[in-house]
Formats: structure tokens, C-alpha cells, sequence
């Protein structure tokens, strides 16, 4: 335990350390007055000081520019870089970056490198790095997400950064109607009259949970915060404006009670430039996947690619094809999913597993890639080529919504998980 406390502290000593040796030896130098006047917040006011050095080292490879920085830290995700504009600033940048180089060159010139050539998880590491770094010029680096396309998706989702209306309410509890209705009629005039003092002596003579009164937190949902799952009471709370004397009536736990409506709070919205890293995040997802599917089609082209599935030899059991399906669906990308499907199709042609794969297949062609033409076609043929089976009554439903017989797939929006 000792040591799982100093070790964290022993690292960055020993970091700091190294770091200070490393400048010396290499004779850093770094403009503090100009790493000061880096603006992070607004990177266009840059624009004077984007070519001046802020770290300057006989070593080539260290000197470094203010807009190498700048081009750094517009890579970060929206999260990262509030958390260098609150924190550290562009010192803290500039800081993690040197270090690494310093790392790197130190470890040139003590001939490291000789170490890793042979070494596989050292090869793999380099790999990833290179096809990361030509996924990011190739695809991410053109992606921009301007201030127009944040402010309109946020009218489109500003439900998702809301707080729905509250309401809170004052209940009383009886052991029997009797003494509920004679405890409602007295509660009723003090109510009227708005006398709060004789509202409490009530609820302190007649209730037999004088404490629990109160109940806030009351949303529109069938339940009763606090309470029971109650859809009818959750429903007497929201039908009936605030100040509403209920009633007596017996809860859905067995209670019997009365309550008043005492305050609502109003729906509440997020403010647009708290939510807004989430919003550019999303939208840069949404652009960089439409990006690697157009970058991939391009390069198929462009280098006579062509796939040829029918060859591969299948190795892997229905179910672990059923989990690749589930999990290129998840991801999005559902023609790797249909081929997937395919496979089990072909493969295992035993009336079970093909039968799942061949109804998910239509199912997905349906509510995903949104092709109705070969959706309709392919249960139809699912219907034809297994005339039972406990997907039957689905499959026809799925026919009568793609016709326009129905008002939609409702009833199918967990059937993947229920599966």
C-alpha cells in the first residue's frame, strides 16, 4: 500500500529529472514570453506569431514552431483540449511534446533503435502508428465541423441535453377510508384557505407518515418518485394543474392517500456552449465515417481492388459469424454484416441457424440500409424457403409495414437484443 502511494510521486520526480537532464544535454531553449502568448481559445489570433520558434536547440529536430503546436493541438479531441485551455495551457503542450522528442532523439543516439528491429510487439507498434497516421491525412485531417452545423444540430437534439419538468407533491397516508375522507374534508378547506399551519396539525394528527410528506422529483412517467410504480397516480399528478387536491384513492402499493400538487419546476435546456465539444465530436464521427467509406471506394479503384468473399474458407462456427454480424451492425457497417449472414446462409444450412440468418438479413436490408425493394423480397423468400417457424408472424408483420399496410416496426426495435 506504502508503495502503490510513493510510486506515482517517485515517477514524476524521476520524469522531472530526466526531463531537466535531457534539456541540458541538448541545450534547450524555451521562449516562456512567447508560449505565453499563445491563444487557445481563439487559434486564428495565432496568425502573427505562428512562424516564430518557441523552442530553439542546436538539434534540429527540436526546434519547434508555434503553429506545430497549434497543429497539435487542433488533433485533440474537444475534452482534451478545454482541458489544456483550463489547465496547464500552452505550456503543458509544449511540454508533453518536447519530452517525447527528447525521448526519441536520446534514444537515437545511444543506438536503442537496434533493440526493437527484431522485435514483433515493437514492429506491430510501428505498424499502427504509420496506418494511423495515413488514416489521419487521408480521412480526418480535412474533416472541419463549422459553428453553423453545432448550432443546428443542437436545435435537432436539444432534447437529449434537457432535464424534462418536475413537479413536486404532498401526500397523506391512512390506514382506512374513514379516516382519509374525514382528514380530505378538513385538509380541503385549510387547502383552500392556504392556511399551512392547520394543513400541517392535519397531517400530523391523520397521517400515519407524518415525516414523509413531501415528495419532489415528480417526473411524467408512471412512477411516483419515492413512492411506487404507479401509473395511474403518476397520472393524477400530471393531468391536473398545480395546487390540485386529489381525491381520496388506494395507490397501485396498496396505500391509501390523498396528495396536492405543491410546485412544478419547467422543462430546462443545457446551455448550447456547454454541450457543444459533444456536439462537434458527434458530428466529426458522423463526417469521418461518410469519409473512410468514400476514401475506401476510392482506393478500390484506384488500385483495382476487387473482393472476392466466395473464396475465403470458412473456418469459424455459426455462432462466432452470428457475433461478427452483431458486431459490424453495432459498428455500422452493415454490408460486412449481410455478408456475415450470408455465410451462415450457405454454410450451415441446417433449418436452424440459417433460418435466424436469413430473416436478421431482411430484417437488417430493412431498418438499417433502408432498402425496401430487397427487404420485401428477401422475407418473402425467407417465407417461401421455410414455410414454418416462430419467425413467421415477424416476417409478415415486416411485409405488411414495408408495404404500407402498417404504421411502423415499433414492435421490432429490441428484436436484435432479444435474439
Amino acid at each position: 500500500e506504502v508503495e502503490q502511494r510513493l510510486r506515482p510521486q517517485k515517477d514524476r520526480e524521476l520524469l522531472e529529472s530526466l526531463r531537466a537532464e535531457l534539456k541540458a544535454k541538448y541545450s534547450v531553449v524555451i521562449d516562456t514570453l512567447l508560449a505565453k502568448r499563445i491563444n487557445l481559445n481563439e487559434l486564428a489570433k495565432n496568425d502573427e506569431i505562428e512562424d516564430l520558434f518557441v523552442v530553439t536547440s542546436p538539434q534540429k529536430e527540436l526546434n519547434m514552431r508555434v503553429k506545430e503546436l497549434m497543429v497539435d493541438f487542433s488533433k485533440l479531441s474537444p475534452q482534451e483540449q478545454i482541458y489544456y485551455s483550463r489547465g496547464g495551457g500552452p505550456m503543458a503542450i509544449l511540454e508533453q511534446k518536447l519530452i517525447q522528442e527528447l525521448f526519441k532523439i536520446d534514444g537515437k543516439a545511444l543506438g536503442y533503435e537496434r533493440y526493437f528491429e527484431e522485435n514483433e510487439d515493437y514492429q506491430m507498434l510501428r505498424r499502427n502508428t504509420i496506418l494511423r497516421r495515413v488514416y489521419e491525412i487521408l480521412v480526418i485531417e480535412d474533416i472541419q465541423v463549422t459553428n453553423e452545423e453545432i448550432a443546428q444540430r443542437y436545435e435537432l437534439e436539444k432534447d437529449n441535453y434537457s432535464t424534462p419538468a418536475h413537479r413536486s407533491i404532498q401526500v397523506l397516508f391512512f390506514e382506512d377510508n374513514k379516516t382519509a375522507k374525514k382528514a380530505w374534508s378538513k385538509f380541503k378547506k385549510a387547502h383552500k384557505k392556504n392556511k399551512d399551519k392547520d394543513i400541517e396539525k392535519i397531517i400530523n394528527k391523520y397521517s400515519t407518515k407524518p415525516d414523509k410528506s413531501i415528495y419532489e422529483n415528480q417526473y411524467d412517467n408512471g412512477l411516483v418518485t419515492g413512492l411506487v410504480q404507479d401509473p395511474d397516480f403518476s397520472k393524477r399528478i400530471w393531468d391536473n394543474p398545480v395546487g390540485y387536491l386529489s381525491p381520496v384513492f388506494t395507490a397501485a402499493n396498496g396505500d391509501i392517500v390523498f396528495f396536492r400538487t405543491l410546485s412544478e419546476t419547467p422543462k430546462s435546456y443545457r446551455p448550447a456552449v456547454e454541450v457543444e465539444p459533444r456536439i462537434m465530436k458527434a458530428i466529426k464521427q458522423d463526417k469521418e465515417r461518410v469519409k473512410q467509406e468514400q476514401v475506401k471506394e476510392d482506393l478500390y479503384v484506384e488500385f483495382n481492388m476487387k473482393i472476392y468473399p466466395e473464396r475465403v474458407q470458412l473456418t469459424l462456427s455459426a455462432e462466432q459469424l452470428f457475433e461478427y454480424a452483431d458486431n459490424a451492425a453495432r459498428n455500422r457497417n452493415y454490408k460486412d454484416a449481410t455478408v456475415f449472414f450470408d455465410q451462415i446462409i450457405k454454410t450451415y444450412a441446417n433449418g436452424v441457424d440459417d433460418y435466424k440468418a436469413m430473416f436478421m438479413k431482411a430484417f437488417l436490408t430493412a431498418e438499417e440500409i433502408k432498402d425496401t425493394d430487397t427487404a420485401l423480397q428477401l422475407f418473402k423468400e425467407f417465407l417461401t424457403r421455410f414455410p414454418e417457424g416462430d419467425l413467421h408472424e415477424s416476417a409478415r408483420f415486416m411485409i405488411d409495414s414495408l408495404e404500407g399496410n402498417l404504421d411502423g416496426f415499433e414492435e421490432f426495435e429490441d428484436f436484435e437484443e432479444e435474439e
